[in-house]
């Protein structure tokens, strides 16, 4: 469970199928499919269920990387309880999708478009209440911004909707993506083991209260697949371990 645009580079299927070979690998990014269930994680979860089940798995084990972890762990869930042996889920640089970790998604997608969004229309969004949120607004606003950037930035015009739908598809997927987990609360899924820094950690607030024996933590570098993925780097202590999660494919 991996954000293809954002952890492109750590290319984890690679890593996965050169250590473990015959390893079966779906990769499922949930910022790419069932947008119409974008604001909704139970549906999002359900819907990614029934594409693993549909590959008939003798047993399952679910990586998860950054803002996925959480989703990764509902879907561990929903799989137990549909009666499919999940052995374990592993969570890569977890983050917690915080009422502050929304509020800097959003404003780096409106700097990005050339806008501006101040703490109080930000409030007036209320994006972290699944009661409160006028979704719809959401929506309107970045398609908004998104045609106001791509006219004054681009000299886009009207003609061109279907690019500027397509950008501002990408801005919701991500807010809305972003908002639903931070409704959804669950506990994580066990057995789970967590991969990061000790600096990811400071991330993770009181989340970070993980059993010492599920904890792989590295001191040098913020994002833990980097050592993993870089050729001619030395591989940390935590990367067998990572290799024998992942053998539970087998």
């Amino acid at each position: 469970m991996e954000f293809t645009g954002f952890a492109r580079e750590y290319n984890i299927r690679n890593i996965l199928t050169k250590f473990t070979p015959g390893t079966a690998v779906l990769e499922i990014d949930p910022l790419t499919i069932f947008e119409d269930y974008c604001w909704d994680n139970g549906e999002r979860v359900r819907e990614i269920c029934k594409t693993i089940i549909a590959t008939e798995p003798s047993q399952v084990a679910l990586i998860g990387y950054c803002a996925g972890c959480g989703l990764a762990g509902q879907v561990a869930s929903e799989l137990a309880s549909a009666g499919v042996l999940v052995t374990g889920c592993a969570l890569l640089d977890p983050v917690a999708v915080t009422r502050a970790f929304i509020y800097d998604a959003l404003g780096e997608i409106a700097e990005s478009l050339r806008r501006i969004i101040s703490v109080e229309d930000y409030e007036a969004l209320h994006l972290d209440s699944s009661s409160l949120c006028d979704t719809s607004r959401v929506e309107n606003t970045l398609l908004s911004w998104t045609s106001d950037y791509a006219s004054d930035a681009l000299g886009v015009s009207a003609d061109s909707e279907p690019l500027i739908e397509q950008l501002a598809e990408r801005c919701i997927s991500w807010i809305s993506y972003l908002c639903a987990t931070a409704w959804s609360k669950g506990e994580i899924f066990r057995p789970f083991a967590v991969f990061t820094s000790e600096e990811g950690l400071t991330q993770l607030g009181e989340s970070a209260n993980f059993p010492h024996n599920v904890l792989r933590s590295y001191v040098t570098q913020p994002a833990c697949l980097i050592d993993f993925g870089l050729p001619g780097q030395d591989v940390l202590a935590g990367l067998p371990a990572l290799i024998n999660f992942a053998a539970r494919f087998r």
